[in-house]
């Protein structure tokens, strides 16, 4: 009986998580990496099977601009072929990090798109690490580990809870991670706590550097996660030996290695401007995101959960847990109801803390479900919970009675890149930038798939390109059909078929589906070169990256410089490139000023008889500076690994 229980407790959770895990991706069709797509001239073509809806072609191509840096031996720090460019710390490139995992296990082997997708099937089921790490440090029975993580993919929740319906149907895989990686540095910090050991808090400090890089509203989460490991040190002070210093090390360590981040964000603050697309209008809008998350039956275990949690004496990581979802849930209340200070919490959007708050009751529910257990049936505690992880796939996808509604039931399939649409995009795009005029770019309007199709184009092109949707800006200069307070679309896509606009952001082609393809076929400024799904078309007489006055001169960007050549006449040289304060310019060797132009772009004045002007994205002062901080960070993580040894066990195991 003994062995039967051991079984039952011991390898056989870990191969329920695994099977959840293979059942989930299955069912989402991650594993067929292509398929053949028919094209609207007949012919099939072979397509990569990559997630495709809402933000994942933007997460994909930055990916693939994220390897391409790379690979000419540097970070990207500026972004240039985003409407204009934007710096790279204003939406940082910690994802990026987990595709290149994926990309290097496969060996470079498999296609951008299906790297991407891999990336956030790992991404979807990397929560279990956290309810493993709770079963084991609470010691409870692993299986609630399956509990949490069949909650976890099997609950849809809300585009910002965090679940499938983000995650998956949304792409939203930067707030997922983030959060996911918090979660995850919430259980390090607690495995620390319990077992007196450093090595555990290093974890957390490298989790939370991850989350920072990865998302910077995740700051709040850490700040959380502190403040609650002060509290629970505070009340199993007598559990253990450690000064009060381990307990800030985690989040000083994490927040020192992402000094590039932080020092960039806080000292360009004034010029980064944020939509605020999302919010909730009162405590009630936020209970009821709140219970949506999760959805009702589990809300109830969530609740007894935290009642175990925060009364009597538990351990300390179902404390850390408990408290951590108290300060949260508290924060966040306060940040519904007080709009101070004003631009943090108009730049913060309250909803995106959803999905750390989700993880967090889900953590809370299944601590309920263990503790439960082992009252009701002791040493066979094992059964009633590995019942429960078979229970919640039947009842929120497989097969949902009429009480669980629609909107909960997760592991819904969603579009995939290998579509008509997507395969004539890229014959589309490929043909216009071997037919438009050098160092010019291209304008894509309309969708066939989802929203953001038009950000596929950079993984087939190294031109610069502009959308009629453009997800997010940073500033507001753009020049444009658009309101930038409220949304980052124009009003109608054919409100861009307009010479001046071409003009003002250099585009020398356009590809069109959708509304705007009567104005395109009607414009005498324009030269067809192509009918499908997505019509084709040169613009006459350009206008190029770079021109002196209004004479086109040649232009190519190399990494992170912009060289210009032609310009021996003299005068102003307008670049149109983002205006940014690092950006620096030198004609001839000599450094000169850049003018900052009310469309956002720049203007350089060289002197007659010039021969080069280079643009360089530089690193500042500030920039050095932190990166020493960052460093210093890492050597004495590197130390305290080296030399820390677990000092006593809290808890018996």
């Amino acid at each position: 009986m003994t062995r039967i229980r051991l079984k039952l407790d011991g390898a056989l959770p870990i191969l329920a998580l695994v099977v959840l895990s293979l059942w989930a991706w299955r069912r989402l069709d991650f594993f067929a990496t292509s398929r053949l797509v028919m094209t609207a001239d007949g012919k099939s073509v072979r397509m990569p099977n990559a997630l495709a809806t809402v933000d994942h072609p933007f997460h994909t191509a930055r990916f693939g601009m994220f390897l391409d840096a790379l690979g000419h031996g540097h970070v990207p720090h500026w972004v240039f072929s985003h409407q204009g460019g934007y710096p790279a710390e204003f939406y940082p490139f910690g994802s990026s990090l987990l595709d290149l995992f994926v990309w290097c296990t496969t060996l470079g082997q498999m296609s951008i798109p299906m790297v991407h997708t891999w990336a956030v099937a790992i991404v979807f089921v990397l929560p279990a690490l956290g309810f493993l790490g709770i079963a084991r440090l609470a010691g409870l029975p692993l299986w609630i580990a399956p509990v949490g993580l069949a909650c976890h993919l099997c609950i849809r929740g809300w585009w910002w809870s965090g679940g499938s319906y983000e995650l998956v149907e949304w792409g939203l895989v930067t707030n997922v991670l983030a959060a996911a990686l918090t979660f995850l540095a919430a259980v390090a910090i607690a495995a620390g706590l319990s077992r007196a050991n450093p090595r555990w808090f290093v974890a957390g400090a490298g989790l939370i550097a991850w989350a920072e890089y990865t998302n910077p509203r995740s700051l709040i989460g850490i700040g959380t996660i502190a403040a609650a490991a002060l509290i629970v040190w505070w009340l199993h002070r007598s559990d253990n030996s450690l000064g009060f210093w381990w307990l800030v090390a985690p989040s000083a360590l994490g927040l020192a290695a992402s000094a590039p981040l932080l020092f960039s964000l806080i000292r360009y603050d004034h010029l980064y401007f944020f939509v605020h697309y999302s919010g909730y209008a009162n405590l009630r809008d936020w209970l009821d995101s709140s219970i949506q998350a999760v959805s009702g039956p589990v809300f109830i275990a969530v609740l007894v959960g935290l009642a175990i949690t925060l009364g009597g004496r538990q351990s300390i990581v179902e404390s850390m847990i408990g408290w951590t979802t108290v300060i949260y849930c508290a924060l966040t209340a306060y940040l519904v109801v007080i709009d101070w200070p004003s631009t943090w919490a108009e730049q913060l959007e309250t909803t995106r803390l959803m999905p750390f708050q989700r993880l967090l009751m889900i953590a809370l529910a299944v601590i309920a479900v263990g503790r439960i257990s082992l009252w009701a049936a002791g040493q066979w505690a094992a059964i009633p919970c590995a019942a429960v992880a078979v229970l919640i796939p039947i009842l929120y996808v497989i097969s949902p009675p009429s009480f669980i509604p629609e909107s909960d039931q997760g592991l819904v399939r969603v579009g995939t890149m290998a579509a008509p649409g997507i395969a004539d995009l890229h014959a589309a795009v490929e043909q216009v930038d071997a037919q438009a005029p050098p160092g010019t770019a291209i304008l894509i309007l309309g969708t066939t798939v989802s929203w953001h199709d038009q950000m596929w184009a950079t993984l087939w092109s190294d031109r610069l390109f502009f959308y009629d949707d453009w997800l997010w800006y940073w500033q507001r200069e753009h020049v444009g059909d658009y309101d930038p307070e409220t949304e980052h679309a124009y009003r109608v896509d054919s409100s861009t078929i307009d010479p001046t606009y071409l003009a003002t952001h250099g585009i020398g082609a356009i590809v069109v589906t959708g509304e705007a393809r009567g104005a395109a076929a009607g414009a005498p400024f324009l030269t067809s070169i192509r009918s499908g799904i997505y019509d084709a078309y040169l613009v006459n007489d350009a206008t190029t990256l770079a021109t002196l006055g209004s004479a086109d001169v040649a232009s190519r960007i190399d990494d992170e410089t912009i060289h210009v050549s032609g310009i021996q006449a003299g005068g102003t040289v307008t670049v149109r490139e983002n205006w940014f304060p690092r950006w620096e310019a030198n004609v001839d060797g000599t450094e000169v000023p850049i003018a900052h132009r009310s469309d956002g772009y720049m203007d350089i004045t060289v002197p007659s008889g010039s021969i080069t002007l280079t643009v360089s994205y530089k690193a500042t002062a500030l920039d050095w500076v932190a990166r020493a901080v960052a460093l210093v960070s890492i050597v004495v993580a590197l130390a305290i690994l080296a030399r820390a040894r677990p000092t006593a066990r809290s808890e018996l195991r």
